[in-house]
């Protein structure tokens, strides 16, 4: 039986049954190695506990020319980072660096894909890491 998550996600995907096949791909490289919680919303599926850093959306084909049949995956780092597979990086706040993929099939799913996860994941780890020291600090200067 699925959970409302499942359902949700079932939905998002709705007439697009292969890029719910993708995503499943997808979904299992992430969760191989972590267990984030998944948020469902009309624009994007996205991971994280207190802070996202995975999102998964359908690209916007009219914008930017992005195959329909593909889907985007974002994460976010510390740092810009460099790889092929990377189509476009943004800077939104010092220190904080968002980074655009395309997947267009079950190939897009690598070894790449799965470091540039890792990367995100470990900024994640870190900015709890920051938070926890910033609230350490607070209780000391009170």
């Amino acid at each position: 039986m699925a959970d409302k998550t499942d359902d949700a996600i079932i939905e998002f995907f709705k007439g697009r049954e292969s890029l719910l096949k993708l995503f499943r791909l997808l979904r299992q490289v992430i969760e191989r190695n972590y267990s984030p919680e998944i948020k469902v919303s009309k624009t994007q599926i996205s991971f994280g506990e207190r802070y996202k850093y995975i999102w998964v959306w359908l690209p916007q084909m009219w914008v930017v020319k992005r195959p329909e049949g593909s889907l985007a995956l974002t994460i976010v780092t510390g740092e810009k980072l460099s790889s092929d597979r990377i189509v476009e990086s943004v800077q939104p706040k010092k220190g904080y660096w968002t980074h655009h993929m395309i997947i267009e099939n079950e190939k897009g799913i690598d070894d790449q894909i799965e470091d540039l996860i890792k990367k995100s994941y470990d900024f994640y780890i870190e900015r709890l890491g920051n938070n926890k020291q910033q609230r350490a600090k607070k209780k000391t200067s009170r």
